[in-house]
Formats: C-alpha cells, sequence, structure tokens
C-alpha cells in the first residue's frame, strides 16, 4: 500500500508540475522600461529559444515606487498568477543621499515586496538595477556631488539596488553592471538616447539580455534574434550579458529560491535531508533502494541487512519545481551491532519511557554513557558503576536514537528507537 500511495502523489503532483509552462512577467516601472518596450523585447527574444512567456507592464513615466503603491501597478499585483515582478524605481531616485533613500524609497520597495508575497506565493521578485545618467546627474550634483559623474551615480544605482534585492530576499536583474561593462570594453556601441539617461535600443537590448538571464536562467548568446540591432553589435550585448549576469548567478541572487534536493547519510547518523527549500510547501518522497519508501522530511529509517542501496529523493513543491538526487549509500551498522551482542544487551528497543542495560560483560570500573539524536548531537551523559543501569527516556520525543557507550578503549554505539 505504500508503494501505491507514494505512486499516486508523484503521479499528482507530477501534474500540477507540467500544468504552468507559460513563464509570466509582470514589469513596473517607468519610462526606463517603456521606452523601446524592454517587456516586448524579452518576449521577443525568449521567444527566439523556445520559451513561452507572458509579458504585462505599468510604466507611467517618472513613477516612484511610492506611486507603484497605490496605482495600477498595485492592482495588477493583486490580480495574482505572476511567475516574475520586476521593479524598477525612479531613475535617479535610488542614488539620492541615504537618508532620502531610506524613507522615500526602501520602504516602499519592501511594501511592493510584500503585496507580492501575498498574492502572489510563488512568484520571485526581480529588481531591475538601472544604470548612471551619461555624465552623471547635473541637475542634482550640485546639492549631492558623488551623482555629478557617471562611476558616482552608477555605484550608488549598484549599491542600493542590491540592498534592496537582500532586504526582501529577492534577485537582481544587473542591467547597470551590462551597461558598466560595455561602456568600459565596447565603447562604440551607444547605449544612450540623445538625451543621455533613457536607453537607446542597443541599451534595452542590453537590459532585455540581462534579464533573460535572471527570470530564465540561460545562456544569452543563445538568443537568435537581435530585434533591429546589427549582428555583430547584438552578440557583443549577449556576450556582456553572460559575462556579467550568467557567469556570476550567485552574485546577483539568481536561482537561490530554486528547489534543490540534497541529502546526508551516515551509519551514525541515519538520513538527513539538506535540501534548499523555495517558500512555498515542499513534498518529499524517498526510495531507500529496497522496495521501501516514505513521505516524511527526515525518516527515521534503519536497514536490516549490510550492502549498498541506492537512495532516490524527489522533492516536489506547490509552486511547480521538482528536484530529484539519487546517491549510492554503504551500510555497515551491523559490523557494530554483531560487535555489541557480545558486550551488552540493550532492552526494550524499542522503548518508550526507559530501557535496561545489561553491561555484566564489562570491566568492574565506571562507563560513560551518551544518547545521541539522529544529527549525531548529545542530548544526555551519564556515568555509572552499575551492571545494570535504567536509563530514562521520558523527556525524549519519539524517533531514533543512538546509545554509546564509552570505557576505556571500548566505544560501542546502539540503536535506540525510542516510541
Amino acid at each position: 500500500m505504500k508503494r501505491i500511495i507514494v505512486g499516486y502523489l508523484i503521479f499528482f503532483l507530477f501534474q500540477c508540475n507540467i500544468i504552468a509552462q507559460t513563464t509570466r512577467v509582470l514589469f513596473i516601472g517607468n519610462s526606463y522600461t517603456q521606452v523601446n518596450n524592454l517587456p516586448n523585447l524579452f518576449s521577443t527574444i525568449a521567444s527566439s529559444t523556445g520559451d513561452d512567456v507572458f509579458v504585462d507592464s505599468n510604466t507611467p513615466g517618472g513613477c516612484t515606487f511610492q506611486l507603484h503603491c497605490s496605482n495600477q501597478s498595485a492592482t495588477m499585483i493583486q490580480q495574482g498568477g505572476w511567475d516574475f515582478i520586476v521593479l524598477q524605481e525612479q531613475s535617479q531616485l535610488p542614488a539620492f543621499p541615504l537618508s532620502q533613500v531610506q524613507s522615500s524609497c526602501f520602504p516602499y520597495a519592501t511594501q511592493l515586496n510584500q503585496m507580492i508575497e501575498t498574492f502572489n506565493p510563488c512568484a520571485e521578485t526581480v529588481f531591475y538595477m538601472t544604470w548612471g545618467r551619461k555624465y552623471g546627474d547635473q541637475d542634482n550634483a550640485q546639492f549631492f556631488p558623488p551623482i555629478g559623474t557617471y562611476e558616482g551615480m552608477d555605484s550608488l544605482l549598484f549599491e542600493r539596488y542590491m540592498q534592496m534585492t537582500q532586504d526582501n530576499n529577492a534577485i537582481v536583474s544587473p542591467v547597470g553592471r551590462v551597461w558598466r561593462y560595455l561602456r568600459t570594453n565596447s565603447p562604440n556601441i551607444e547605449l544612450y538616447s540623445s538625451d543621455n539617461s533613457h536607453p537607446s535600443l542597443a541599451g534595452s537590448y542590453a537590459a532585455a539580455c540581462a534579464m533573460y538571464v535572471a527570470i530564465l536562467r540561460k545562456d544569452p548568446t543563445s538568443i537568435t534574434n537581435y530585434c533591429g540591432l546589427d549582428q555583430n553589435t547584438a552578440q557583443i550585448i549577449q556576450n556582456a550579458a553572460k559575462i556579467v549576469v550568467f557567469d556570476n548567478q550567485s552574485t546577483w541572487f539568481i536561482g537561490e529560491r530554486a528547489l534543490n534536493a540534497d541529502f546526508l547519510y551516515t551509519n551514525l547518523n541515519g538520513f538527513q535531508n539538506t535540501s534548499l527549500n523555495t517558500n512555498s510547501t515542499t513534498h518529499y518522497i524517498w526510495s531507500f533502494g529496497n522496495g521501501d519508501s516514505s513521505l516524511e522530511e527526515n525518516p527515521v529509517y534503519v536497514y536490516d541487512i549490510n550492502g549498498t542501496y541506492t537512495v532516490t529523493l524527489q522533492a516536489i513543491d506547490d509552486c511547480g519545481q521538482e528536484s530529484t538526487i539519487t546517491k549510492n549509500i554503504e551500510v555497515l551498522l551491523n559490523k557494530i551491532d554483531q560487535f555489541d551482542a557480545t558486550k551488552i544487551k540493550l532492552f526494550p528497543n524499542p522503548a518508550t519511557n526507559y530501557v535496561n542495560l545489561d553491561l555484566s560483560k564489562l570491566e568492574t570500573q565506571q562507563v560513560k554513557i551518551s544518547i545521541l539524536d539522529i544529527f549525531g548531537k548529545t542530548v544526555r551523559t551519564l556515568y555509572c558503576e552499575e551492571k545494570s543501569p535504567i536509563i530514562e527516556l521520558s523527556f525524549l520525543n519519539s524517533g531514533l536514537y543512538f546509545l554509546k557507550v564509552e570505557q576505556r578503549n571500548l566505544n560501542i554505539i546502539l540503536k535506540l528507537i525510542v516510541q
């Protein structure tokens, strides 16, 4: 019956997993997103590599996060069903003095992210890191000199967007860093429009390539649609996005919420689930390589026979992510059991409130007895000279434990199941 139930759960979760094949992306920002229709550029290059995406946007000119918290953007977020929501702040605000950013930017980034998490529990927030103006923010440099150059303004934007990303457990699409790489290595590519602020088509294409990596986690050099640029320029931009974003995804927190099944096994500690979870509920399916299975997150499982077993852990979350890992483990517990049987008797086992030890075959001197949990952590230690000590267990939760008996060069480990 256990195998039938597990098989049914796999089928049910698999069916849920294949329903959503279109990646739904909402872009929230202003003219930096609207110019050249960045959402459409992203959709176009994604289609060229076989990805099915649906995009929508709300990008009023000059709009701030504060305004987005109460305009059409809030309504669109609350509709739900998004996989990724891209947030782009007003182009100058994040580079202003920190006190101003802390009062006028950061709180509203958090408010938007909280709204996203409430109405789109499976979505990821993507902060769209913009760039410094070509010659800095000359209009405001007299009030805050650090933004008077491209380098100064761009560095502050980088710093503040990284802060928002970390504060909100989000990911960042580092468009500004791709621009900086291109300005340094391919200065002949004009990224700016005539106002030295908004993006040219090349600048927007760079943004789309960065989004392609952040959202789809794929190598941008595989993109075959150049969106009106000449092939050489487009491929230089693609390569820049690969170097800056794709080759350094962990720097931008890309994929940190991806489900990743993993586990550890030792003869002493048993199984320990070390999977990286998402924010959603995760279901686990264990196959122990001998026909037995479990749906527990951290199963207490004891093999009866020595040998090598192929163990598989499958993790499936409510957002449709699936991850599977298979490992070969070697079980050698019987070697310990056979040695222990000549020295010590442990009964009853399984036990409830207490367990008896028969130490009559040990030397007459003090014995150290430790109770270890499945992670090898000592939960209680006692010393005795009795030959038949009674060990109190009422303080333990049900599960698998190990009783470690030490005397001079003797070190014996016994399995103990508490019910």
